[in-house]
């Protein structure tokens, strides 16, 4: 029996012909490369659904960019090196993109970077030398897997932008009369937050994790956890204060770095971390911090105080103040909370520019030993190993000297010789630790007259 094909079916086998064809035709005309604006090699606007496969490169002849009909990205938007002056670069339609690369625009630069609609960026924004005096637009932009921005803005606006799997790194880096704010309001976590140059304050009220990057397609470092290098790199850049505040930061990896100017910094809920924490400030400040555990802690420059009351648990803590730094209070107070294992490598190491008034006590010879400069430690030990030398020398005369038959007669008039000290730094360990013995002037010159 021969099988009956109706003209149904052969309109059916016709249609799935005519939409596969349509398909590939339709693939063909948004898969590729292209250019902006649009040449004999490739125009995206050809693509009907204004979703791209590829890459677009700009290459303008000057004045303002701007990119309509496009909506997704599954590749790179980029600019590479041009002498031609643009002024702008908008894409107003475009949701979601691999990439955005930008860098060397030689002549004038961009005073306006807008993505209105733009919300996910699966790889990376970079902008390199290529903006003066610019204001940059992301204002529905939810995440990215990384952010380097290396220009002179004036305003950054990605009010809405609430993760960075790996960098995010912005050095506002040109000296100028305007500074940048950066304010961040949604930002929850992030790889590792870099940020530095021409500022004027920083905004992260949701911050809560900076750390365990995922080093993914894109990323820029290896690096994690929060780096701040506030003030400027030029003499010219005003030295602005920074009052920093992050109070949902409970995650910080590998390091907390801060330096500048910083007059406040408020962290309420770090209570443990393995970080390594660094703070120099070049403005008067004065710090409590409600850590637990910690690793390292470095408290260096203008210190004026320093607190961590509820500390139990750290490795080494280095105090180097340039005020007059309370440094016998500072191990005091650190002692009584501390729970220090015995045989346990820990140290800390206590120094203030203009040291107390009163003098080093007791307490804090016992935690942290004299610092005493290394040129006055070595010539000390020369001064004893030089007079040792010539006791032994003048002992040998004085025994050559008699009988041979007579019994060894030893000297022991070097017992009530005085006895050469030398003050050697020391940092404290478990067993030096704890509440400091009282202080009693008396004792102090009983030990002082056994020594002379």
């Amino acid at each position: 029996m021969t099988p009956r094909i109706s003209w149904l079916s052969i309109a059916i086998a016709l249609g799935g012909l005519s939409t596969s064809g349509a398909a590939q035709a339709e693939d063909d005309l948004c898969s590729g490369w292209f250019w902006y604006p649009p040449t004999s090699l490739g125009d995206y606007q050809s693509c009907p659904t204004g979703k791209i496969n590829g890459t677009i490169g700009i290459d303008p002849d000057e004045g303002p960019v701007v990119l309509p009909n496009l909506v997704t990205l599954n590749g790179t938007l980029q600019l590479k090196r041009t002498w031609r002056e643009i002024t702008s670069i908008s894409a107003p339609d475009l949701e979601s993109a691999n990439a955005l690369d930008f860098a060397n625009i030689m002549v004038g630069g961009l005073d306006r970077i807008s993505f209105p609609s733009l919300r996910n960026v699966s790889e990376r924004i970079s902008f390199r030398d290529t903006t003066r005096d610019a204001t940059a637009e992301f204002p529905v932009l939810e995440h990215a897997g990384s952010v380097t921005i290396e220009e002179h803005l004036l305003q950054l606006h990605m009010d809405s932008l609430e993760s960075v799997a790996d960098d995010f790194d912005l050095d506002n880096a040109f000296a100028g009369v305007d500074g940048l704010a950066v304010t961040l309001p949604s930002l929850t976590s992030v790889g590792f937050l870099k940020l530095g140059g021409n500022l004027t304050s920083i905004s992260l009220p949701k911050l809560m994790s900076a750390g365990s990057p995922k080093h993914a397609k894109g990323a820029i470092s290896t690096e994690a956890g929060l780096r701040l290098h506030l003030g400027g790199r030029w003499n010219q850049v005003p030295r602005i204060p920074f009052a920093l505040n992050f109070p949902m930061l409970e995650y910080v990896d590998t390091q907390f770095y801060v330096h500048g100017p910083v007059d406040s910094l408020n962290l309420p809920s770090l209570t443990n971390t393995t970080a390594a924490i660094h703070i120099d400030s070049t403005q008067p400040l004065s710090l409590s911090l409600p850590l637990r555990t910690a690793s390292t802690i470095e408290l260096l420059g203008a210190i004026k105080h320093a607190s961590l009351p509820n500390l139990t648990q750290f490795t080494h803590i280095t105090v180097a103040s340039t005020t007059n730094f309370n440094c016998d209070r500072f191990i005091r107070e650190i002692s009584e909370t501390a729970q220090i294992p015995e045989g346990g490598q820990h140290s800390i190491i206590c120094s203030s520019v203009h040291g107390n008034s009163s003098g080093l006590s007791l307490g804090g010879k016992i935690a942290i030993g004299v610092v005493v400069p290394v040129a006055v430690l070595v010539l000390a030990l020369l001064v004893i190993c030089l007079r040792r030398r010539r006791r032994r020398a003048a002992k040998g005369k004085e025994e050559r000297a008699v009988d041979q038959s007579a019994a060894p007669e030893y000297d022991n008039t070097h017992a009530h010789a005085p006895r050469e000290e030398a003050v050697v730094t020391r940092t404290a360990t478990a067993a030096d630790i704890g509440p400091p013995p009282p202080y009693s002037p008396r004792e102090d010159a009983n030990t002082a007259s056994k020594t002379r």
